[in-house]
């Protein structure tokens, strides 16, 4: 029985379990979901194919042309001999079949038995282009089943961290090709610090020290991360015979010094502190000992170069602060104790403080990859989050924990001063600037925050800005400029770094630095589109139009020569944008208002209007721009002439002739916007016949466009809709667009709610008086306020139903007066007294009774209640309790249900018991 071949638009129907069995017949990988094994297992099947045409094209192909050759040499055949040859042609073909079938499957199988194959390169081909867009060539691209598989992920999302961790575990597992896969992965990521480390771990083990050299100036002062400083100091140490020598023993020091400089404020920096007491402790004294120190000198210079590490390391909050803090007081002790006690106790406040400091400083450090959705193995290889296109919700929790641990180290926790012990490069910074907000050390944490933030979020603008504003904040414009000039190098798209260079410059009165910034992106725009014009053919290609960014970039540089500079200036920077390749209406727009808006010169305005309308009458949001501009002036009859122009070229735009109607509706007489209205619905409605739409399909679009023209007509205050508000949804439903476009203006400015169908109301408890408590039929008389009940009460009240509380019947009567039912109507149900004693009803209504609920009796209780008594008594006496009472409760008769003595007073019991109890235990 001949099974039939797996063909790829089948694969779908298959199970997820027969599909794992068909990647693993292939010998492919069986892990994952549905849609990924169909991914994979179409894709075998696709090459398979492949290959099979290629290989019988290329036989039929040899097998016509000796087929050819034999029949102009040979004479035609018998029809015997003719069966005969088709016999054997197709019995050869049939074995030639099995041969190729049977030779595919050996090869694939070989192939995919190999677990790692042989390192090739990918042409440019292989590679897709928006995924290899920083590929300059200079390195080959190593080429594996798995690097091709995690090609493919990554060409959807750059930033899938389980995809890259798989060039990880190739590189580790084949040196020979590591260094061109870890430049693959700098390429995208060029502060991957795992990557920077295990790329200089593999030069070492070559013993190349030129390319480890190489390997760390190109990502130290980038990648401040003490991981990566730590490999470097013990580079330092291991090229330096550890010290063993004084020329060696002052290079690894001057590493240390480096190193702590830069990084060894970092929460994560303990180890490198470790490492540099113990060099300190271990190295001969005389190797560190200062220029000129006696032999005599060296110990006491080893001491004191040795406490001064010491008292660094014990002020940062790191994971290593309670060892370090434990053999500082250790080594004091050793010398002298009398000395070390007082060094002791002044170090001992500052020590708490940084202890303190730590605790909250690691709980954000390791709050920053918490709650991401990645393995946080896979995540902490240093692979960027994302960026403004491909952000996700596990990034935007990365960009907050990290904002939280910036805006934490911004309130100096630990109180530190500007005086005191600081580094060497923080201590020449603050002699450089004057306007030092911060103390030196703090700015080091904060700046070395945003240093940690960007090793992971360097690829969203927003952080360079906080990281910039930061500076600029404090007065330091040049460390400000310094900042966007880096973030314009790493993400040179970015038209908002661009924007805010320039106007850091401006702030600074530097407008030729201002111009610089602008001429820098205008520059190489220019230069990139004259190479593609040229490869192109030259002359008489079509150069596409510039995108926005562009557009807004030469506009902005229009606006700012004027805004800094001159007219001259400006109109200087009008020309070189018209001659720029592709340029774009919104050149012409912005020099044209900047005519107008600065020097008020009407006829260039408008010159530079007309010019731009020879080249852009086709694009509504120039026209509407030129129209609205004259309308701002009151040209009326120009407004008009420049619609008429507008519409009546080739096929207008139908937002040229909305805007056209509408300007008719605010300045025109009724003919004008009648004839408006109708050359638009003529424009856009054909008749049902013509169009050959439904009749009543057709019909419900004329009512439609009778609506939108009356309300159109009337709609003169924007803000005000001449329909009744409730009747605006209909009309949308019905497809009156300007009704739509009113509802959606209205929403997003806040006036108008969105209308959702709103869900059924939660089962609400019923409103009113409580139900009485049951009484119990005795022999006493019945009290006055149960004479009550019995007469106003002409029914017994019904035990409630139990099909829900919604179900509960509403207590209060439409006969009750109108005060005593909104009194009634505020009072919670009595579900709100499930876990509270049972109210006792006699008493409240006694109080309704005698309370006087006219407005002259509410303020006097609101009087009583704020402390205020309204009858006249004596100044400065307190009321008595008699003072209280009503006249009725003076009254020797019967007491009131109000003042009975509880059945069963739950305080007098409570305070019985607690006499007792101290009474037995005295």
């Amino acid at each position: 029985m001949v099974v039939a071949a797996l063909k790829p638009q089948d694969v779908q129907k298959l199970t997820v379990v027969k599909l794992r069995a068909e990647l693993e017949k292939r010998k492919l990988d069986s892990s994952g979901t549905k849609p990924i094994l169909v991914a994979r297992l179409k894709e075998a099947l696709e090459e398979r194919d492949e290959e099979e045409e290629e290989g019988k094209g290329g036989k039929d192909a040899d097998a016509k042309e000796r087929v050819k050759s034999e029949e102009a040499e040979q004479t035609p055949a018998t029809e015997e001999e003719d069966a005969k040859g088709n016999e054997l042609e197709t019995t050869t073909t049939t074995f030639e079949n099995k041969e190729e079938e049977t030779t595919t499957t050996t090869t694939t199988t070989n192939d995919d038995e190999i677990m790692d194959p042989a390192p090739s390169v990918e042409t440019d081909e292989d590679i897709d282009p928006a995924f290899d867009a920083h590929d300059d060539g200079a390195n080959p691209i190593v080429k594996s089943n798995r690097l091709t598989n995690a090609r493919k992920i990554l060409r959807r999302n750059p930033y899938d961290a389980t995809a890259w961790d798989v060039f990880f575990v190739e590189a580790r597992g084949r040196p020979s090709v590591a260094k061109d896969v870890f430049e693959e992965i700098l390429r995208y990521h060029p502060r991957c610090v795992n990557a920077w480390i295990a790329y200089a771990q593999n030069a070492m083990e070559k013993k190349d020290d030129e390319a480890v050299s190489e390997i760390f100036s190109r990502c130290l002062r980038d990648v401040l991360a003490p991981e990566l400083w730590l490999v470097y100091v013990n580079y330092a140490k291991a090229t330096n015979e550890n010290g063993t020598t004084e020329e060696g023993a002052r290079a690894i020091k001057a590493a240390f010094e480096y190193c702590v400089d830069h990084v060894g404020e970092d929460v994560e920096s303990g180890k490198i502190w470790e490492e540099y007491v113990d060099f300190v402790k271990g190295v001969s004294p005389g190797f560190i000992a200062p220029t000129g120190a006696q032999p005599e000198q060296y110990e006491t210079a080893r001491m004191m170069e040795l406490r001064r590490v010491y008292q660094r390391a014990i002020s940062v909050p790191t994971q290593s602060l309670e060892s370090l803090v434990t053999d500082y007081e250790a080594f004091e002790n050793s010398y002298d104790k009398k000395f070390a006690r007082t060094l002791l106790a002044e170090s001992t406040p500052k020590i708490f403080a940084c202890k303190t400091a730590y605790k909250e400083r690691e709980a954000l450090n390791a709050a920053l990859f918490e709650g991401l959705g990645y393995d946080l193995r896979v995540h902490k290889n240093g692979i960027a989050v994302g960026d403004p296109v491909h952000t996700t919700k596990a990034a935007d929790c990365h960009l907050d924990a990290f904002r939280r641990f910036i805006a934490w180290e911004k309130t100096n926790p630990q109180k530190l001063e500007a005086v005191g012990i600081v580094s060497i490069a923080a201590a020449k910074k603050a002699a450089a600037d004057k306007l030092e907000e911060e103390p030196p050390r703090v700015r080091e944490r904060i700046a070395l925050a945003y240093e940690k933030c960007l090793l992971t979020c360097e690829n969203y603008p927003e952080v360079w800005l906080e990281y910039s504003h930061w500076h600029e904040s404090a007065g330091r414009a040049g460390d400000a400029a310094e900042i966007l000039s880096r973030a314009r190098i790493v993400l040179p798209g970015s038209i908002m770094l661009l924007l805010a260079a320039a106007d850091l410059e401006e702030s600074q009165q530097n407008f030729e630095g201002m111009k610089a910034v602008y001429e820098s992106y205008m520059g190489s725009y220019e230069e990139k589109r004259e190479a593609e014009k040229a490869a192109a053919g030259g002359e008489g290609t079509i150069v596409k139009m510039m995108d926005d960014d562009t557009s807004v970039v030469y506009a902005e540089y229009i606006r700012a020569c004027r805004r800094s500079d001159s007219q001259a200036s400006s109109r200087k920077a009008f020309l070189r944008a018209r001659k720029a390749p592709g340029c774009s209406w919104l050149v012409y727009a912005a020099a044209a208002l900047v005519e107008w808006r600065y020097d008020e010169a009407d006829k260039p305005c408008r010159n530079v209007f007309e010019l731009g309308l020879k080249t852009y009458m086709d694009v509504p949001a120039y026209v509407l721009t030129y129209t609205n501009h004259l309308i701002s002036l009151g040209d009326v009859g120009n407004t008009r002439v420049v619609f008429e122009r507008a519409l009546s070229v080739g096929k207008p735009d139908v937002s040229i002739f909305d805007a056209f109607v509408k300007f008719e509706h605010e300045y025109g007489s009724y003919e004008s916007f009648r004839a408006a209205e109708i050359r638009r619905s003529e424009f856009l409605e054909p008749s049902a016949a013509a169009s050959m739409i439904d009749p009543g399909i057709f019909s419900r679009m004329t009512v439609a466009k009778l609506v939108a023209n009356v309300f159109e007509r009337h709609n003169f205050i924007p803000d005000v809709a001449p329909l009744r508000s409730e009747s605006l949804s209909h009309y949308a439903k019905l497809g009156v667009s300007s009704i739509r476009k009113h509802i959606a203006v209205s929403v997003a400015s806040g006036k108008k709610e969105i209308s959702r169908p709103k869900p059924p109301p939660p089962p609400k408890a019923p409103k009113g008086a409580p139900p009485p408590p049951p009484k119990v039929v005795s022999a006493e008389a019945p009290s006055s306020s149960a004479l009550h009940d019995a007469k106003t009460t002409t029914a017994p009240r019904a035990a409630p139903p139990s099909i829900g509380l919604s179900a509960l019947p509403f207590v209060v009567t439409p006969h009750l007066p109108e005060t005593l039912r909104e009194l009634f109507n505020k009072l919670p149900g009595p579900v709100a007294f499930a876990k509270m004693p049972a109210p006792r009803v006699d008493a409240v209504l006694d109080a309704l009774k005698n309370a006087d609920l006219t407005i002259e009796g509410k303020a006097e209780l609101l009087a009583q209640m704020q402390g205020k008594d309204t009858r006249p008594q004596s100044m400065g006496s307190k009321r008595t309790a008699t003072q209280m009472m009503t006249p009725d409760m003076m009254t020797g008769g019967e007491p009131s249900s109000s003042f009975r003595m509880p059945t069963k007073d739950v305080f007098r019991e409570r305070q019985s018991k607690m006499q007792k109890a101290s009474a037995e235990y005295q």
